[in-house]
């Protein structure tokens, strides 16, 4: 039964409805990510400026989405547009070393002292696809820890107990979220539960011997809502992975530069061994980054160490973090508030 709502947006919407339907023809469910499938259909977008988005029945919104959260500055910020044009007036995919990458990584470490060494790649997932493979490739295991409600990209293993949850609260199973992830995926991944520092440490200390890596969210963004680790629950788990010499990889793909400039690291007071980083790092462009100790990323991310990545031309076409003007315009902000605004109230 349709309800008010819905009645709603047919009653405004109709070229929507009519792009639905060509779409649906060329892409799966009409659009190009399941995260823009709403209910009645999909509305279809044209411009977005600030804090406001217009679609193409020249509706206007306020945006709460925000480009899932990388567009700090709003839509299409005047800096990072200039930073843009300019950039591609110098071409936009080289192939080859240049001075930007340079730059940027030293920006990134800059403001988040634990990226000692950086490597871009292009998206989120390929961040922690890679910092896992790094981490493997140090501890010459397989398996990975991660935590139910968690969301850590689109490969294999961390398609595992995000939107799905299996077992008892306090010992969580491992369960597959889509058809067509392998089922022995299971075989590699250790499941805790998020927010109990007691029984997520004794199931890292029972499995240290297998474990490559233990992945987490700082604040977990998608798979159970906008929910921040408390302090207690990710100091334990620093804690319990460094005794083990276990790397803890900070997934913060959602939080980097918005709990504050130093991320979540900064903000919590750890320092992780790996950390991921988003689009937010070319102020929403394609691009992302793993970073961490210099002992781990100097020496398995190289030619000659391993595992290498073929991810290495993002930082070329990268037009916020050099720009000096969104950097003003951010600074004096996070440092001071050093918050993520996703829920009412804040406790972690």
């Amino acid at each position: 039964m349709a309800t008010i709502f819905e009645d709603g947006v047919r009653s405004r919407t109709a070229k929507s409805r009519a792009l639905y339907e060509e779409a649906r023809q060329v892409l799966p469910g009409g659009v190009a990510a399941n995260t823009k499938s709403t209910s009645p259909y999909p509305l279809y977008f044209r411009e977005a400026r600030g804090a406001r988005i217009t679609d193409v029945d020249g509706n206007e919104y306020i945006d709460l989405v925000m480009g899932l959260g990388i567009h700090i500055l709003g839509h299409a910020p005047m800096s990072v547009m200039a930073a843009v044009r300019e950039r591609l007036s110098s071409g936009t995919m080289p192939g080859i070393a240049t001075e930007l990458e340079v730059e940027l990584a030293r920006k990134v470490h800059q403001h988040m002292p634990c990226a000692e060494m950086v490597r871009f790649v292009n998206t989120g997932s390929e961040a922690t696809l890679m910092a896992i493979r790094v981490a493997r490739a140090y501890r010459k295991r397989d398996k990975i820890a991660k935590f139910e409600g968690n969301y850590d990209g689109q490969h294999d293993v961390v398609q595992v107990s995000t939107s799905t949850s299996a077992g008892p609260a306090d010992a969580p199973e491992p369960s597959l979220n889509h058809i067509g992830v392998a089922q022995s995926t299971l075989r590699d991944v250790v499941i805790l539960p998020y927010n109990d520092p007691e029984r997520a440490s004794a199931l890292i200390t029972a499995h240290a011997d297998e474990l490559a890596a233990v992945i987490m969210e700082p604040v977990a963004g998608f798979g159970m809502g906008c929910v921040p680790a408390t302090r207690e629950f990710i100091r334990a788990i620093r804690e319990v992975t460094a005794k083990h010499d276990i790397p803890l990889i900070l997934d913060e793909v959602v939080t980097n530069f918005r709990l504050g400039l130093g991320g979540a690291s900064e903000y919590y007071g750890i320092k992780p061994d790996l950390v991921t980083l988003g689009k937010i790092l070319g102020g929403g462009f394609p691009i992302g980054g793993y970073a961490g100790r210099r002992d781990l990323m100097d020496r398995f991310v190289t030619l000659t160490g391993q595992p290498s990545d073929s991810h290495k031309r993002s930082a070329s076409r990268v037009p916020f973090l050099e720009t000096p003007s969104p950097w003003r315009q951010v600074s004096p902000r996070s440092r001071s508030s050093k918050r993520a605004r996703c829920t009412g109230t804040w406790t972690p």
